[in-house]
């Protein structure tokens, strides 16, 4: 049984299934006390803390700083943790393990985390790093997209995940990335905007025709095309990951969880 231990509901039923073995997983490295669940150091006098994106840990205040950000984020794990062991134990006895206890008995842990890129951290031998695994093959993109490649000599794709939305940014951001790539005529701007027919979208990108509006982006497709220039991104891990697969230069916009952190690996 896999269950990821971000989201711990699954790890208490997996106690109540009891499989043969227990896998748990990260969807990005390990937050919180999720290192502690595993059996790994969180190793702060060198490796920086899944929330902040600086790079040198290895002066007195950037350390301070680096324990500071994860006590802050353990105390704020560790009271949803309780929260959560005390509805388990008060639907089925106080003698139910906690979610620390069952994820600790883990017979392996799968990490979306990729080594090559990634700042170095201790792990154990039945940790195991699976950054990537989902990455396929690129596909020849359709015609409609191929036709704006050739439009200009430079093109760039503005993306940020399927959890940021881009049509429900605030008015300020959506103004500022309007107000850049108005100053770039020569260069064609691919943005995924989930709503292209909104008000805004439609009147702020009415005059600037090197700006193309997509509600969906095939991302993995459009990175590996080779006349792609640049890659504007949120952060997030798996398009961080396919962001260094591609080998494609990009610019970090991060908003929030790992993804200050994410720009700070690949600027390293």
């Amino acid at each position: 049984m896999i269950v990821e231990n971000f989201e711990t509901c699954g790890v208490g039923f997996s106690h109540l299934i009891k499989p043969k073995s227990l896998i748990t997983s990260a969807g990005s490295v390990p937050m919180g006390q999720q290192s502690w669940d595993f059996g790994m150091e969180s190793a702060l006098s060198y490796n920086p803390s899944p929330l902040i994106s600086h790079l040198d840990v290895h002066s007195i205040w950037s350390r301070l700083w680096n324990l500071y950000a994860t006590l802050v984020f353990n105390l704020t794990w560790y009271t949803t943790r309780s929260e959560i062991n005390a509805i388990f134990q008060k639907r089925y006895g106080p003698k139910f393990p906690t979610i620390q206890e069952i994820s600790s008995n883990a017979a392996f842990t799968f990490i979306n985390r990729e080594p090559f890129i990634d700042f170095a951290t201790p792990i154990l031998s039945r940790t195991i790093c699976i950054g990537g695994i989902g990455a396929k093959a690129p596909k020849k993109l359709n015609k409609d997209l191929d036709r704006l490649f050739i439009l200009r000599n430079k093109t760039v794709l503005i993306s940020f995940g399927s959890v940021v939305v881009t049509k429900n940014l605030t008015l300020k951001v959506k103004k500022a990335i309007v107000k850049v790539v108005s100053r770039f005529p020569d260069i064609t701007f691919l943005w995924k905007y989930e709503k292209p027919e909104d008000d805004f979208a439609e009147s702020a990108l009415a005059s600037i025709p090197n700006v193309h509006r997509l509600k969906w982006t095939p991302q993995n497709d459009i990175l590996a095309d080779e006349r792609l220039t640049v890659f504007i991104t949120h952060g997030g891990m798996a398009s961080t990951q396919e962001t260094a697969l591609r080998g494609k230069p990009d610019l970090f916009i991060p908003f929030m969880g790992d993804q200050p952190r994410n720009a700070g690996m690949m600027e390293k």
